[in-house]
């Protein structure tokens, strides 16, 4: 019987020969904030904590959220956003990373169907949040913003839009090589690109959420420290009766 306390010890797991890409340098918690956001289950929130992982939420579906564990990152409603209770509740959790609404082309805002907000608007809003949080996050989505945003803020790199996956991102014309040099948080896409992407980003890259892990754990499906995937039953001999929980948790581990 496999010991699921074993396989927190991540250097003791041992990834199958035909999975293993490139080997990396261990990326640890004291160089990067890793973040599970999820605003809807503060039990998930809880097992994220426990396993060492910060937790993030969106401010969107949290507007109300007075959990015991500290919310590290606040993301807002992209398609939606809503500034006000975007602001209202990073006031209330005063988060050390805040995101503020993408910056967009009009050309962007219409193929996605969300409205269209001039840089001017979305830098005075990045502005009001920094009251707050520790760290406003800008998101920028086209190449020609990027000499206009102010040093002291952040820069979010929309994972998934690079790559095409995201209904979040798609259209994002701006590659991580762009955020070199720039504090960066990288948005979204799986663990494995997201390991890919901070070995182009290097030390630039400060912190990072996922919540794809959750996605797959539905499944039975969790992640090697590598980036690979594995599943309960297959790979680790496990027939349980709640796949989410005990996949996640491993993922988290």
């Amino acid at each position: 019987m496999t010991d699921l306390f074993d396989l927190f010890d991540i250097d003791g797991v041992e990834v199958p020969k035909k999975e293993k890409k490139v080997k990396r340098k261990r990326i640890t918690n004291d160089k990067v904030d890793f973040i599970y956001t999820d605003s809807m289950s503060e039990v998930l929130g809880d097992m994220a904590v426990k396993a060492g992982l910060k937790w993030g939420i969106q401010s969107g579906s949290a507007k109300s959220y007075h959990g015991i564990n500290p919310v590290t990152f606040i993301d807002n409603d992209y398609f939606n956003y809503d500034h006000k209770v975007h602001l209202e509740v990073v006031k209330l959790h005063r988060p050390k990373y805040a995101t503020v609404q993408d910056l967009m082309t009009e050309e962007q805002c219409a193929e996605h169907k969300i409205k269209y907000h001039p840089f001017e608007q979305i830098m005075d809003w990045a502005e009001e949040l920094r009251q707050y949080a520790e760290n406003v996050i800008v998101i920028p989505k086209y190449l020609d913003c990027l000499p206009r945003i102010p040093d002291y803020f952040m820069w979010g790199f929309s994972a998934g839009g690079w790559l095409g996956n995201s209904s979040f991102g798609k259209g994002n014309q701006v590659g991580p090589e762009n955020f070199i040099g720039h504090r960066t948080h990288i948005l979204g896409a799986s663990w494995k690109h997201q390991l890919n992407f901070m070995e182009i980003i290097g030390d630039s890259c400060v912190s990072l959420d996922n919540n794809s892990i959750s996605k797959i754990a539905v499944y039975g499906t969790f992640v090697w420290p590598d980036g690979s995937t594995g599943k309960l039953k297959e790979d680790l001999g496990l027939n349980v009766t709640n796949n989410w929980h005990t996949a996640l948790v491993i993922s988290f581990g």
